[in-house]
């Protein structure tokens, strides 16, 4: 019998007990694996493994952690050291990702909102399927918050269109007022304008970068290639904005912010990051003089 089908028989019996509870308990902590993630259910003894297509129930064994039937997946919960067991393979944890679910969402009227581009998902959390993306400044409705909150942002009800979906509260903006959990009130996103100075960034495939300002939009383009100095080098941000950021995934996809202040254009990176990627690290910023 292979691997696969040895762990899927192994979970049959812990499926029908443990799946049966789709609902969250009051409290659930999420936990980032090296691109896998841990649902910990802590006051039901349990927790929920996301392991690429599967969603894999496991136990506390009452020895610090928690297994499925048998032990051949593990969750061992520690407070420097968190780590998944997945066969031979150990994958370092960490809670940088933790959320809450509480009960209930919150709803709103007549609230609107901006996203700052990423994706939507199917349900409050990144182990939900994406459903879609939306652009950089494209305008929804948000309906509610859901509850769930991840790295100090929550997750949004919000309907673009006819579609009701979810977006995380780090890459969007709320009009008029700041809500709770939600990154900025939309009039204070940095805006660009044509009075200059320009600032580009450019990257190659190998990750090799360069950057530029100038009062020529022209020029801080050619620049920012010169300085990256590779022949795949392409050009991801033009724009005014105060600070430029990106982050860097373990998929190796890249995430890109901009900002009126480092903070502002770190965070917006890795918010891109960790909604669209996993194992997010901020890898560099610049600013204008």
């Amino acid at each position: 019998m292979s691997y696969n089908k040895l762990l899927i028989a192994g979970f049959i019996g812990l499926s029908f007990g443990l799946n049966a509870t789709a609902s969250y308990a009051d409290t659930v902590t999420t936990y980032e694996c090296e691109g896998n993630i841990v649902e910990l259910f802590k006051s039901e003894s349990r927790v929920q493994i996301y392991y690429k297509s599967q969603s894999i129930p496991a136990i506390y064994n009452g020895k610090g952690a928690y297994v499925n039937t048998f032990e051949q997946i593990g969750f061992k919960l520690l407070p420097d050291s968190s780590s998944l067991t997945i066969g031979k393979n150990i994958y370092g944890c960490s809670d940088s990702f933790r959320k809450t679910q509480t009960a209930g969402e919150r709803s709103f009227d007549n609230q609107s909102g901006m996203s700052l581009g990423g994706t939507l998902r199917s349900g409050p959390g990144i182990e939900y399927s994406k459903v879609g993306s939306l652009a950089y400044g494209a305008k929804f409705n948000i309906k509610a918050n859901s509850g769930v909150e991840m790295g100090g942002y929550d997750w949004f009800v919000v309907r673009s269109g006819k579609v009701a979906s979810y977006q995380w509260g780090g890459i969007m903006c709320s009009d008029t007022i700041k809500l709770d959990g939600i990154l900025y009130r939309c009039p204070q996103i940095a805006v660009t304008n044509n009075s200059g100075p320009y600032m580009a960034f450019a990257i190659a495939d190998d990750g090799t970068y360069g950057h530029a300002t100038s009062n020529s939009q022209k020029t801080a383009v050619k620049t920012a290639l010169t300085n990256c100095g590779q022949s795949t080098c392409k050009v991801e941000i033009i724009s005014t904005s105060q600070c430029h950021a990106y982050a860097h995934a373990s998929d190796n996809s890249l995430w890109f912010g901009q900002g009126n202040d480092k903070a502002d254009a770190d965070d917006l990176a890795m918010g891109y990051c960790m909604n669209g990627g996993r194992g997010c690290r901020l890898e560099a910023s610049f600013c204008q003089n």
